[in-house]
């Protein structure tokens, strides 16, 4: 994608973007720059307060840089090896994380098969119905319980919050989301949950096929939540405990859009700049990555905002991929639950308006 960009290269560039901002500012602190190891790739950041000005400087000067060496790349442990022994079972796809909502929800596909939705609900009152009632009637008994009364819904016809699991499996990918009028414990509801599933997804002649799943909050803005599961979901089950509803539903997701795709070379997670929210809040760290010389770049840190002048550049750019690291992986992951969720939600509506 770009030509090759060496050491001295790096070096002159950053003194360029230091000498150019002692001028704007005489007052501010001269700051030292050094190349920052990740692992043994190098890492350079660009500096948050002008993205723009600096990605235009930093592509200009690379054209003037000479080869550097390959590098070794160390992987990231067990995690890494584990995403890229499942990316080899994946069919091969271009498709984009955050494809249109139809792709998530109208394939039949990768749906809930008939077997796993027998098995789960042969277990369903032993293990979620009634340990779940238990559960509640401690909260109702429990002095504490006001602080989790911020997780109920006044009701379901107008559901504000919900519980978003993702469920990564060989035999089922997608979300669990549950919503309810009553008050949840979302620790002990997460803990429930993924006991159920692992006990009925894995089975004994697999033992060593792991469930991984990941709990949140999530804004189900004001839907009807029993009438969008219906309209959804694969799967749903309702518990009524003292005249107050608990819906529980499962929504596929195709496993490629699930499970994150590293970099062929690099234990970096792949992003696209589509995906890159514009003036939003990014949970988590994003790279540029320079093909030749095996160098990241730090462009925007976790939590900053990314303009969308920074977004058109990169394109225009032709970056059309960004990376970040396994550490964010979890933030990723839930980051493209809501927005998918949200893109349905959009959709439930659109259809009944």
């Amino acid at each position: 994608m770009f030509p090759p960009l060496s050491g001295p290269a790096i070096q002159r560039l950053i003194s360029k973007l230091d000498k150019e901002t002692m001028l704007q500012s005489e007052d501010r602190t001269k700051k030292t720059t050094s190349s920052n190891d990740l692992n043994v790739s190098n890492m350079i950041q660009v500096k948050s307060g002008e993205k723009n000005i600096e990605l235009d400087q930093f592509m200009s000067n690379i054209s003037d840089a000479s080869p550097s060496p390959s590098e070794i790349y160390v992987d990231k442990g067990q995690r890494a090896q584990e995403l890229r022994n499942k990316q080899s079972l994946l069919k091969p796809s271009n498709i984009v994380y955050l494809n249109p909502v139809q792709d998530i929800v109208s394939s039949n596909e990768h749906q809930m098969s008939e077997p796993l939705k027998n098995k789960l609900d042969q277990k369903f009152d032993d293990q979620i119905r009634r340990p779940l009632e238990e559960i509640l009637e401690t909260l109702h008994e429990s002095e504490t319980s006001i602080e989790f009364e911020k997780f109920k819904n006044q009701n379901l016809e107008n559901t504000q919050y919900g519980f978003c699991i993702t469920i990564e499996h060989k035999h089922y990918c997608g979300y669990l989301i549950v919503a309810s009028e009553d008050i949840l414990d979302p620790q002990s509801l997460e803990s429930l949950l993924s006991q159920w599933l692992t006990e009925n997804l894995v089975d004994e002649a697999e033992p060593a096929s792991d469930v991984i799943t990941q709990g949140f909050e999530i804004n189900l803005n004001s839907i009807s939540f029993e009438r969008f599961s219906e309209q959804f979901s694969d799967y749903t089950k309702t518990i009524l405990f003292q005249n107050k509803k608990t819906i529980i539903s499962f929504f596929h997701l195709p496993p490629h859009m699930l499970i994150a795709q590293l970099h062929e070379l690099h234990d970096m997670i792949e992003l696209f700049t589509t995906e890159i929210p514009i003036s939003l809040p990014v949970p988590f760290d994003i790279h540029l990555y320079l093909p030749e010389n095996k160098k990241f770049i730090l462009y925007s840190k976790k939590d900053s905002l990314v303009a969308n002048i920074q977004i058109d550049r990169l394109k225009e750019k032709k970056v059309d991929k960004l990376y970040s690291t396994l550490d964010f992986e979890n933030r990723i992951l839930q980051f493209r639950a809501e927005s998918r969720i949200q893109s349905m939600i959009q959709k439930f509506k659109n259809n009944i308006s």
